[in-house]
């Protein structure tokens, strides 16, 4: 594999998929080259400049400064910290209550039933017959 193959891949494609470029010859000259340089760089600016449009933000987005809308952020969230920190706790902990040794309680204290063991038990009473 010499430097033929490039030659050959760029002038010759065997992909089908195009017809390559014009093979070079006597009526090739340096303003050609310098002509088609100049269209590819002008399209390169011109992907550029589309590239830039595109990812500038507009309407109501382009409005919004990120920097500012970061310490609003924090500001909200900083009164929203405090506003709990202030506010007295509304239940405590239960703590465990244990029976003393050898005594045992009476009767457990009834418990108040949700809404779902209400419906759980008529399922159930409603399956045993």
């Amino acid at each position: 594999m010499g430097s033929g193959w490039v030659w050959e891949e760029v002038y010759f494609p065997r992909s089908g998929f195009g017809k390559g470029l014009p093979c070079p010859g006597p009526d090739l000259n340096i303003d050609d080259v310098d002509k088609t340089m100049d269209e590819i760089n002008e399209q390169t600016e011109n992907m550029k400049q589309i590239q830039e449009a595109l990812a500038t933000p507009i309407g109501a987005a382009a409005d919004f400064d990120e920097d500012e809308l970061e310490a609003e952020l924090e500001e909200l969230e900083g009164a929203e910290l405090e506003e709990q920190l202030l506010q007295p706790a509304t239940t405590a902990p239960a703590a465990p209550v244990q029976a003393p040794a050898g005594r045992i309680p009476a009767r457990a204290a009834p418990q108040k039933r949700t809404a779902e063991e209400d419906e759980l038990a008529a399922l159930q009473a409603e399956m045993a017959l």
